[in-house]
């Protein structure tokens, strides 16, 4: 049966390694926001968005440090709680990756509308000559006969019609292939950190499994790690752990029982 969970780290790693690998490029990501910081000590202004970045980015670290020790340590219940932090920080990746990329886009038409107010008022002078040489031919157009005047009229618009549309479409490739490029290599880079994220749910499954963890096993109850582990397990319970506390006994409670009732019947 077909799954998007990855059995393996790109068809031939184990998933642990994969796992290691991807907790440590994240810790290397993250602190990466250092530098990101400290373009302020050498005069680059920074947006209010790559303050939040930034910022975030520095407070998110120590909690990719600790997922990356607790997959190597295999701690079910830490993997656990690293896995659901990965997906909500793959969330908030790409919604800083589609701000970014509407914030480009939107910052380059506004240069290249001011290139072109630029152009233009460079050439007013120029424009000034054609508006008189225009009134000129109008004017000597007014004494010749209409024949004349409809054979000649429509000579000027083609003429800047054929001036301008090669600018234009030089711009409108530039631009096009500039969104294509753009929009290939940011799907592509959704796409791998999505199967990153496969990677760490794929892992976490396989360690909570091994573990028999469960909803209301392993930790004495009403402490803080037994809340925990209902938390985390209970909602998506089925997809970690195989099997619904609903419709499943454990066979040593079944033994238990059957032990206790074999007790009293002596």
């Amino acid at each position: 049966m077909f799954s998007i969970i990855p059995k393996s780290f790109f068809l031939f790693m184990p998933l642990q390694a994969g796992a290691e690998m991807i907790a440590g490029f994240g810790v290397f990501n993250k602190a990466s926001s250092i530098y990101g910081l400290g373009a302020l000590f050498t005069g680059h202004e920074l947006t209010v968005m790559e303050w939040i970045l930034n910022v975030l980015g520095l407070a998110v670290l120590p909690m990719f440090i600790w997922g990356y020790f607790a997959i190597r340590k295999q701690r079910p219940l830490l993997c656990l709680g690293y896995a659901y932090f990965y997906i909500i920080d793959t969330l908030v990746s790409l919604g800083f990756t589609v701000f970014f990329i509407v914030h480009w886009f939107v910052t380059g038409a506004k240069q290249a509308d001011a290139v072109n107010q630029g152009t233009a008022a460079s050439n007013s002078t120029m424009s000034a000559i054609v508006n008189a040489t225009s009134a000129a031919v109008k004017h000597v157009a007014t004494r010749t006969s209409t024949k004349l005047q409809q054979t000649h009229a429509p000579i000027m618009p083609l003429l800047m019609r054929a001036t301008s549309d090669p600018d234009k479409l030089k711009k409108s490739a530039t631009v096009g292939e500039e969104l294509a490029v753009t929009i290939v290599f940011t799907t592509l880079v959704l796409l791998v950190r999505f199967y990153f994220m496969m990677v760490i749910i794929g892992y976490t499954r396989n360690v909570v499994r091994r573990a028999n963890l469960r909803p209301h096993n392993g930790e004495p109850q009403h402490s803080r790690r037994a809340k925990l582990q209902f938390i985390l397990l209970k909602p998506f319970e089925k997809f970690w752990t195989g099997i619904s506390s609903t419709n499943y006994r454990a066979p040593e409670a079944q033994h238990l029982q059957s032990k206790d009732f074999d007790e009293n019947q002596l």
